[in-house]
């Protein structure tokens, strides 16, 4: 149980880029059983667009294999549990959309408040990691914007 009521905190305060979140990415071209599933989820950067607060993220995935040269994987178990999740997981560079902060997507954690799961290993901050350096710097693609 938690030491604090949910309710109470207000975790998009506390978000910033770099973190992992969990997220509900809707699906591309689904299956007729097919459902989405929530992701981790790299956010890279924050605005604010009419008056709303957004966040830019981009999708995880566990499909390791086809790589980006942009693309962060986080794979040695150090980096995982600083992330906070399970799996060895690349954040697609190409696959990124600017949400607004109360998207019904954000995967929220009714026992601890927060969509948060943990944070970019300092290896791949974007102020360390060669690997991510571009990913917090270029814009997401116009198809990939939602309306906030």
């Amino acid at each position: 149980m938690p030491c604090f009521a949910p309710t109470e905190i207000d975790w998009t305060l506390d978000l910033c880029a770099g973190d992992i979140v969990a997220y509900t990415w809707p699906l591309i071209d689904p299956a007729p059983d097919e459902s989405p599933k929530t992701r981790p989820t790299l956010v890279v950067a924050l605005h604010e667009i009419d008056g709303a607060r957004c966040a830019e993220i981009v999708f995880g995935t566990g499909r390791l294999r086809r790589r980006g040269p942009e693309d962060v994987v986080l794979d040695d178990p150090r980096d995982l549990r600083c992330a906070g999740i399970r799996k060895p997981t690349r954040f697609e560079s190409e696959r990124r959309a600017i949400v607004p902060l109360d998207d019904p997507g954000f995967g929220v954690s009714a026992a601890w408040g927060t969509a948060i799961l943990g944070r970019l290993p300092e290896s791949n901050d974007r102020d360390r990691g060669p690997r991510s350096c571009h990913l917090f710097r270029q814009p997401p693609r116009e198809r990939d914007r939602t309306q906030a």
